[in-house]
């Protein structure tokens, strides 16, 4: 009973509401934030109280959401100060923290907008390799044992037998492996990571319904028999939507990025020694001439 009335909004409401009246009352009387004040908001309590209770199953005690709150006054005040004693400036790593995050802020205005399929599918006919339909196979193979050193008569005498007894399960003339004997509708990079780079490849030039090989895989030589091939071919946008508007996303990220460096970069004049001008991108720049 006391665990669902905890868990009440209104009770929520309530605690939150009577902390934030309880800071205001004890804050100054004039609300204009100057260099020296820090602003504790309602949506500042909200968010300890929430991160809290989601962590703990209950709700802060007041001394507890004190601690949460004066933790967020500490780094708010050393971070004052450090921008003050400019601390900044120096550090590489906080250079380029902020500078991410401007590339963030532009990266997050171009994820906000939903492509349209007829743009997906203009990103898709610019970038039809990108997104090729592999090719799929359906097809039966003998696995032949290196150990048993099968001389070229031995596999031509098996490959013999396989094409004269089709009827035949397949099976009984394959050495031990723990391989599938039969792959359904596979495509060619399931076919190579299970037998070994390069052995969809070596099945496009096997004739299909009969016997063919050997072809050789990670495991030894293997005969196979392809009962239907589906070549590669560019793929339809139903099939590879999804790829593609993280592709078409991520192409729209880099424009975001690329021209808002650009638009600050135009703001800028940059002074170089006249030796290395030549080095920079070709963009507005000072140079600046060594005095004789």
């Amino acid at each position: 009973m006391i665990r669902k009335i905890i868990k009440e909004p209104l009770l929520h409401f309530a605690v939150i509401g009577g902390l934030v009246f309880a800071l205001y009352a004890l804050a100054p009387g004039d609300t204009v934030i100057g260099e020296k004040q820090i602003a504790v908001s309602a949506q500042d309590i909200e968010r300890h109280v929430a991160l809290f209770e989601r962590k703990w199953q209950r709700l802060p005690t007041a001394n507890e959401l004190s601690a949460l709150l004066e933790n967020d006054i500490r780094e708010e005040i050393f971070y004052r100060e450090a921008l003050a004693l400019g601390l900044d400036r120096d550090d590489a790593l906080v250079r380029r923290r902020l500078a991410q995050k401007m590339e963030f802020i532009s990266a997050d205005i171009a994820q906000m907008r939903r492509p349209s399929d007829e743009e997906l599918q203009t990103y898709l006919d610019s970038n039809p390799t990108t997104f090729t339909a592999q090719a799929r196979y359906h097809f039966d193979q003998v696995y032949l044992d290196p150990a048993r050193r099968y001389s070229n008569a031995n596999v031509l005498e098996l490959l013999g037998q396989l094409r004269a007894a089709a009827a035949v399960d397949h099976r009984q003339f394959s050495d031990p492996i723990m391989l599938p004997a039969r792959l359904e509708d596979t495509d060619s990079q399931t076919i190579d990571r299970t037998f070994g780079e390069g052995f969809a490849a070596a099945l496009a030039n096997a004739p299909t319904g009969q016997w063919h090989g050997p072809i050789q895989s990670s495991y030894g030589m293997h005969l196979v028999r392809i009962s239907s091939h589906q070549p590669s071919r560019n793929a339809k946008l139903a099939e590879v939507r999804d790829a593609v508007e993280g592709a078409w996303r991520q192409a729209e990220r880099k424009q975001a990025q690329a021209a808002l460096y650009q638009s600050l970069r135009a703001q800028y004049q940059v002074l170089v020694p006249e030796a290395a001008h030549h080095l920079l991108a070709p963009v507005e720049v000072k140079v600046e001439v060594a005095a004789e």
